[in-house]
C-alpha cells in the first residue's frame, strides 16, 4: 500500500492514556482510518495497528509489546491493509475495546504472514 517516512513526533499522549502508546509521524496522505501496518524503527520492523488522520495531519502506530522513547528518531510506517474507517466513540471503554480488536487483528495477520 502506502509508505510514509519521517521523524517521530510527540502526540497528545491519548494512546498512552488508553494503554496503547503510539509512535507518531506528521502525515500529509489522503488515506484515513485504521490499518494493519508495518513499522520500521531502530533497524527493526514490527507489525502495528495504525491510525491515519488527515484532519490532524497525524499518522499514529501502536506496536504491540514495544516500549521505549522513539521521539526524534527516523521511522517508516507502511499501511498494509485497511481494517476500518475512523469513527467517534461514546466512551473511552468503547474506544479501548475497538483498539483491542484492531490489535488482535494485527496479531492474527502477522502470525499468518510470517
Amino acid at each position: 500500500m502506502k509508505i510514509f517516512k519521517g521523524t517521530v513526533i510527540k502526540g497528545n499522549r491519548r494512546g498512552s492514556e488508553l494503554g496503547y502508546p503510539t509512535l507518531n509521524l506528521a502525515y500529509s496522505g489522503e488515506e484515513s482510518g485504521v490499518f494493519i501496518a508495518k513499522v520500521t524503527v531502530r533497524g527493526e520492523t514490527f507489525p502495528a495497528a495504525a491510525f491515519a488522520d488527515p484532519s490532524r495531519s497525524l499518522l499514529e502506530a501502536h506496536i504491540p509489546g514495544f516500549s521505549g522513547d522513539t521521539y526524534g528518531e527516523e521511522a517508516v510506517i507502511e499501511l498494509v491493509e485497511k481494517l476500518r474507517e475512523s469513527k467517534k466513540f461514546d466512551s473511552d471503554d468503547e474506544l479501548k475495546a475497538a483498539i483491542a480488536d484492531d490489535v488482535a487483528k494485527v496479531r492474527r495477520h502477522s502470525v499468518k504472514n510470517l
